[in-house]
């Protein structure tokens, strides 16, 4: 029983040297994880903005300044809306129904069925 004992704790202590030697290929492998999500987080959340406001600054550069009559626009926009919303008073018994007409059957003796 002692022969099994010291097979397994050498077996245990092999491992222990095993994963010690690869402790530092997993130490090097999660260093570079973080650095790379790092590097992520700084083009998204630094870089990107920084291009995005230096475009936003040569945009507004070269928009003319131009004025706006309001009073013209709101004629316009107050005539599309009446011209859209305003319903004049319709008398519908003037208004002839396509819908309503009648269909006269002829009278058999008019067929020439007896």
């Amino acid at each position: 029983m002692k022969l099994k004992l010291q097979i397994s704790k050498f077996k245990i202590f092999g491992l222990i040297i095993k994963l010690v030697k690869y402790l530092y290929l997993i130490v090097i492998l999660i260093a570079l994880g973080a650095l790379a999500i790092l590097g992520l987080f700084l083009y998204k959340n630094l870089y990107v903005t920084i291009t995005q406001s230096e475009e936003i600054i040569l945009l507004k550069q070269e928009v003319a300044p131009d004025t706006i009559d309001r009073t013209k626009v709101n004629t316009v926009l107050s005539a599309l809306e009446k011209k859209s919303t305003s319903a004049d008073n319709i008398d519908w018994s003037q208004v002839k129904n396509p819908f309503n007409f009648s269909v006269q059957t002829p009278a058999p003796s008019q067929i020439g069925i007896d």
